[in-house]
C-alpha cells in the first residue's frame, strides 16, 4: 500500500484500488480530507456520482459502465495519467451526447473510437462533479496517449469494415493489450 495524493493505493490482483478516508455526517454527506495547499476538508461527491452513473447506465443500455471499464483497461495498460473518476465523468458526459448511445455491443468499436476523439477535444478542459458542482481540471498529460489510441481505434474500425479481423485485433491490442484477442468471430 502507498499514499497517492488524497487516496491510499491498495494493490488488488493486477490492479490498485484507490481508497479515500471519509467521515459520514448526520445529514448524510461524507467529509474527506484534502491535503493540497495546506489541507482542508471537502464534501465527497461519491454518492452523487454513483446515483448519476446508475441512472445514465440504465438509460443508455449499460453502455456507460461498459465504456468506463474499457477506458480503465486502456488507462492501466498504457499508464494513462487520468484519474479513474475523471474517466467516469468523461464517459458519462460522452455517452449522453453520442449518436448511437442506445445501441448494443455491436457498436462498441465505434463507441471507443468516438470516445477517444471526444477525449482529445477535452484536453485542458474540466469536469463538473455532481453533488458539489466542483470543477476539476483535466490537464493534458494524457493527450498524446489518447491521440495514439484514437489512431489505433480508427485503424481497427477500418480493418473491421474490411473484414480483416487479425489486423483489427492487433490495432485493438495496441490500445487495450492482450485482453483483446487477435481475432473475434
Amino acid at each position: 500500500m502507498r499514499a497517492d495524493g488524497q487516496v491510499v493505493l491498495v494493490p488488488f490482483n493486477s490492479t490498485a484500488i484507490e481508497v479515500a478516508i471519509g467521515f459520514r455526517c448526520t445529514d448524510g454527506s461524507i467529509i474527506i480530507c484534502d491535503t493540497n495547499d495546506g489541507g482542508r476538508y471537502k464534501t465527497s461527491t461519491a454518492e452523487a456520482e454513483a446515483i448519476e452513473l446508475n441512472a445514465i447506465d440504465t438509460k443508455y443500455n449499460g453502455n456507460a459502465r461498459a465504456l468506463i471499464r474499457m477506458m480503465k483497461q486502456w488507462q492501466r495498460e498504457r499508464n494513462v495519467p487520468l484519474k479513474s473518476f475523471q474517466i467516469e465523468r468523461l464517459a458519462i458526459e460522452f455517452i449522453q451526447t453520442w449518436s448511437w448511445s442506445y445501441h448494443d455491443v455491436f457498436w462498441y468499436d465505434w463507441m471507443v473510437r468516438d470516445f477517444f476523439a471526444y477525449l482529445i477535444r477535452r484536453a485542458n478542459g474540466n469536469v463538473i462533479m455532481p453533488g458539489t458542482g466542483e470543477s476539476v481540471a483535466l490537464g493534458d498529460d494524457w493527450l498524446s496517449r489518447a491521440q495514439t489510441a484514437h489512431r489505433s481505434a480508427v485503424a481497427a474500425c477500418d480493418h473491421e469494415h474490411g473484414n480483416c479481423e487479425f489486423l483489427a485485433g492487433g490495432a485493438w491490442q495496441e490500445i487495450f493489450g492482450t485482453f483483446i484477442p487477435m481475432s473475434v468471430s
